[in-house]
């Protein structure tokens, strides 16, 4: 059923053909349709009409389609007024960060050489130079711990949370040697002279790619914050990786959503604590855990409660303790 998830280039390009508030039909539909699904119709599961073939099919053909999209975007944003430009930006940047980046997280666990370089391109030209080295390295070696600048901890607020992690990533690349300082800097030149390109062209479009850079930053940080806020590993202060002498990564260290429609349209991403305990496991065959702590709602709707810490402390804060 993963196959879906082309809707969203359609929402993306139709809204924008029939122009005006058209533009905004994506945010409508990753926000209010696909969480109102879940409700709707909580009994589908989408693993039991999933062809292997199909699937990574589906995978692979987001992930090159990225350039296009990307590009397109880009181009086309110059000929829209502001209100069609704001829904487009927005569509876009959701567009893009539910489709090409949550893919290319699934290729950068693949064991060929090839498939992961490809995951470095796409999180590339949208500002994650770094992503594929962090999180292999860092986030998924010392999930829970004070190493990890990908675990949020109880009390974080969002907006510190999103700089932190990004820049503390950032440099944990930059100091794991000289092949890595060498990407960093080959993929933030590749994203400059790509703004430049597009200055040449449209002030507007340059603009615009270099918003959705941010737009998918934060929205890809919103889900590190709120897949794991407030778990941590026994012995949280310690800085040793998991492995057969030091225990391995538990299925309660992540939190999980099991709303059929929305992991549908985020490639499973909720069921992140099996993602974890498996992270080669392909995203169509992950499962729940009984012991896994539970979201009370799906990520769309998570994300807004984040943006307003009180009520996010309030909500989630006395769940993240009863794991203690």
């Amino acid at each position: 059923m993963y196959y879906l998830n082309f809707i969203k280039y359609l929402l993306l390009f139709g809204g924008y053909s029939l122009g005006g508030y058209w533009n905004y039909s994506s945010i409508v539909f990753i926000f209010v349709v696909a969480p109102l699904l879940d409700h709707l119709f909580p009994r589908v599961n989408p693993n039991k009409y999933t062809n292997v073939l199909i699937s990574n099919l589906v995978l692979y053909i987001t992930a090159f389609a990225h350039f296009p999209l990307l590009y397109y975007t880009c181009i086309l944003s110059k000929n829209l007024n502001w209100i069609e430009l704001l829904g487009f930006t927005f569509s876009s940047s959701l567009c893009i960060g539910t489709m090409s980046v949550a893919v290319s997280h699934e290729l950068c666990h693949n064991s060929n050489k090839l498939v992961r370089g490809l995951a470095y391109i796409v999180l590339t030209t949208v500002g994650y130079p770094h992503f594929t080295y962090s999180h292999v390295k860092v986030h998924h070696k010392y999930l829970g711990t004070k190493k990890d600048p990908s675990t949020a901890r109880l009390g974080q607020n969002i907006y510190n949370f999103i700089w932190k992690s990004y820049f503390d990533n950032v440099i944990n690349t930059w100091k794991y040697g000289k092949k890595q300082k060498l990407r960093l800097i080959l993929g933030y030149l590749a994203e400059i002279c790509f703004f430049i390109y597009l200055s040449t062209i449209s002030y507007i479009s340059a603009l615009f790619y270099f918003v959705i850079n941010v737009l998918v930053v934060v929205s890809f940080e919103m889900i590190n914050y709120m897949g794991h806020y407030g778990l941590k590993k026994k012995g949280f202060h310690s800085d040793i990786p998991y492995s057969s002498h030091n225990g391995y990564i538990s299925e309660e260290q992540s939190w999980d959503y099991y709303g059929c429609w929305t992991n549908i349209f985020i490639w499973n991403l909720q069921t992140h604590a099996n993602h974890h305990t498996q992270s080669t496991k392909p995203y169509y065959n992950l499962k729940g855990f009984k012991k896994t702590p539970k979201l009370p709602m799906s990520y769309p709707w998570l994300i807004l409660m984040t943006l307003i810490p009180p009520l996010w402390y309030k909500v989630m804060d006395k769940r993240a303790m009863k794991t203690y």
